[in-house]
């Protein structure tokens, strides 16, 4: 670097596009120079350079740095030289006013200068946190630098958080979250799908908190979901075909007798089908199902039943029916008698299991005369609270997409439907989907879920609804999302596909920035898109408290002990009691 220019450190040698290569000067010490008393980084992939044209300054981060063996200038010397070069992206510019504005206005020229940018130069990028903006960090090449993100793009372009396990994906996100929680949006509309129940500790009284495995209260009630997925979670796999025409059937005739007797609902019959939205006795189903299975008759007529002792549908008892002659004789089996296997059986125990309390109907009798639906959806979003912790880690494996996909589904429709009141373009919602890559597998429990969050990628910022997708698998979602996303902060990341996918989502430009990610500290990030003027590499703010993510201590393996005692987790995995650490 020169006396007379102390910043520079290079000059352009190439240029393909907003795409250069700098050649950095061969008198220049290191890649950390001291100016102004300050250590400056510049060989760091994700750090900003600057570009003097006229009265303003083109800016470029810098997407990769190397070395390489050049012919020398003095063709006298007869041999070649180390040449130190990096890549940069052109990315805005700073006006003469001292604003700055993405794309450029001309492009730099061969031999044009290239200057380390200080942390005053920065100040005009990187707005301050405000009612608009939500601050996430500092530079990690100046920590006297703030960065934060346009909430306004955030929310509506959609956006991912990704990072491989131990990367700090998990107090990335509750950082955010808690910046929600104390900014000044006192009236924000945030849903969390916390998978792994990390978020609780996190998070404050004031947070709408949803355990879905221990609440015992209609949370998301069994005639919310769709007939084909509710039978999903009950038997926790793919119904047979006759099974799955047969629970359809009984499931549309309850809704409709629902709606026949429903003093606030007025539909026609031909209007309800196995699907709607409407309540219905489940236990009446399930018994009508398991009489159809169980079925004898007195006379070949198949009049009169032939049964011993009747059951009781609220309590889960079956009725006894006399088992059917052999040979010919009475009694004689019914018509679908033994044609759903121990389908009945399977679903009785799941109404049994307390893990499923969560779809309890509620008081139906009640719900004859005013609309269950109205409360059951301001539990869920959670009524004044700025945010709402719906905790499914609790739920079976088959039945999280479901529900996940339901209650999605759910808020989109009201999204969707939403004019000055309720939730949608008025009142913006944003949804928080942890280990978000477990709802997209290919597999009918998640069909839902996958749907619905497709379709608010591709169209919920015309509706005000928002996703925010967190993942450890970025390779495992699915590029139509992908593609929508606006903001993606990205963690360390050690796997090439995941990798590779969020290249695919970069713009090409700044793809390159994504080499860097296996080397990013434990939660340092590249941010980059809508909400953010430039790429930047960031240290994510501390979450305070801490979201239960760690990971479990082996202290223990160096303390003498006896043997484990396996019976009380035996019993409780037997009994589907509620792990100790819940």
């Amino acid at each position: 670097m020169s006396e007379q220019h102390p910043t520079l450190i290079g000059r352009v040698v190439a240029i393909v596009g907003s795409a250069l290569t700098v050649e950095l000067e061969s008198d220049m010490a290191g890649i950390s120079p001291t100016w102004n008393g300050q250590l400056h980084s510049v060989g760091q992939v994700g750090t900003t350079v600057s570009l003097p044209q006229g009265t303003s300054k083109l800016l470029a981060v810098v997407t990769r740095i190397s070395i390489s063996g050049v012919l020398a200038a003095d063709i006298s010397d007869l041999g070649t030289r180390d040449s130190r070069s990096m890549e940069v992206q052109l990315i805005g510019e700073i006006d003469s006013l001292g604003s700055f504005h993405r794309g450029v206005t001309s492009y730099p020229g061969i031999h044009d200068a290239v200057h380390f940018v200080s942390g005053d130069e920065l100040v005009p990028i990187y707005p301050r946190a405000d009612s608009s903006h939500i601050q996430v960090g500092t530079l990690s090449s100046n920590k006297s630098i703030k960065v934060s993100l346009d909430l306004e793009k955030l929310v509506m372009r959609h956006s991912a958080v990704v990072g491989s396990t131990g990367a700090g994906k998990s107090s990335a996100v509750a950082a955010i979250l808690q910046g929600l929680e104390h900014g000044p949006w006192f009236s924000a509309n945030v849903i969390v799908i916390d998978s792994h129940g990390e978020y609780a500790s996190a998070l404050g009284t004031q947070t709408n908190k949803i355990d879905f495995s221990k609440s015992t209260d209609a949370i998301l009630p069994a005639w919310m979901l769709p007939a084909e997925d509710l039978l999903r979670v009950l038997i926790r796999g793919e119904p047979a075909p006759v099974l799955r025409s047969k629970f359809t059937v009984l499931v549309a005739e309850a809704r409709r007798r629902f709606a026949k007797d429903a003093t606030w609902l007025s539909l026609a019959p031909e209007e309800v089908n196995a699907d709607s939205p409407i309540p219905f006795d489940l236990r009446a189903v399930w018994f009508e199902l398991d009489e159809a299975n169980r079925r004898t008759f007195n006379e070949t007529a198949k009049i009169t039943d032939a049964i011993s002792v009747s059951g009781d549908a609220q309590n889960l008892v079956s009725s006894i029916f006399k088992p059917h002659g052999a040979g010919g004789a009475a009694p004689f089996k019914g018509p679908e008698h033994g044609s759903y296997a121990a389908y009945p059986d399977l679903i009785r125990r799941a109404l049994q299991d307390p893990r499923n309390a969560f779809l309890a109907p509620g008081d139906l009798v009640a719900m004859k005369a005013a609309d269950p639906l109205p409360g059951i959806v301001g539990r869920l979003l959670g009524g004044t609270a700025r945010i709402s912790l719906l905790d499914v880690s609790g739920v079976s494996g088959e039945a999280a997409g479901v529900v996940v996909g339901t209650i999605l589904q759910l808020i989109f429709e009201l999204a969707l439907r939403g004019k000055a009141d309720g939730i949608g373009r008025n009142s913006p919602i944003l949804i928080v989907i942890e280990e978000a890559h477990r709802y997209f597998q290919n597999d009918a429990s998640n069909r839902l879920a996958r749907e619905t969050v497709e379709r608010i990628a591709r169209e919920g910022r015309k509706y005000g609804v928002g996703v925010m997708l967190v993942s450890q698998r970025p390779s495992e979602l699915p590029q139509t999302a992908m593609s929508q996303l606006g903001t993606i902060i990205a963690l360390r990341l050690s796997n090439d596909s995941d990798q590779s996918s969020i290249s695919s989502a970069l713009p090409d430009g700044v793809a390159g920035m994504v080499q860097s990610l296996p080397s990013l500290k434990t939660g340092e990030a590249i941010i980059t898109g809508e909400s953010l003027p430039i790429p930047s590499r960031v240290l994510i703010s501390r979450p305070r408290p801490w979201p239960d993510s760690g990971d479990p201590k082996i202290s223990a393996w160096s303390e003498p002990g006896d043997p484990v005692d396996f019976e009380p987790s035996i019993h409780r995995w037997r009994t589907n009691e509620e792990p100790p650490n819940k």
